[in-house]
């Protein structure tokens, strides 16, 4: 945390623009949010400071609470190891669909192209029809 400090010290000294700028708020925000996986400094603010093993039966039930807590703490990764996955699916999915759209879309425009070009073929052969009537008159 105190090499973090610092920096933002030392860039705030020697970067322009960057002193009260987003970036500056950006690392504030981060090192203080460092606090609380700091457990020296955040279980003293807190009162959560560690109670110690002689007690007997509260440090077994410590330990009873630490292991339904990494039990609960692997389900939840596993969950959100699933969500992940069925996201990413979803995303291949609308990714397909995209290209398929865009695919339909493409030979709509060619159509459309071929379309028009009969359509000036048509009106050239008539006029070059006209034309020739004319010459014959």
């Amino acid at each position: 945390m105190f090499f973090f400090t610092a920096e933002i010290v030392m860039a705030s000294l020697v970067k322009d623009d960057y002193f009260l700028g987003f970036y500056f708020w950006l690392d504030i925000i981060s090192t203080i949010s460092l606090i609380p996986d700091i457990g020296w400094i955040w279980d003293p603010i807190m009162g959560t400071e560690d109670v110690s093993s002689s007690e007997g039966g509260a440090g077994a039930a410590q330990a009873s609470q630490l292991a339904r807590a990494s039990r609960g703490a692997r389900v939840g990764t596993k969950a959100g190891r699933v969500v992940r996955i069925i996201r990413l699916v979803r995303l291949i999915r609308i990714v397909k669909l995209y290209k398929q759209a865009q695919m339909q879309m493409d030979k709509q425009e060619k159509k459309n192209k071929d379309e028009e070009g009969e359509e000036e073929d048509e009106h050239m052969e008539r006029l070059i029809a006209e034309k020739q009537k004319k010459d014959r008159e």
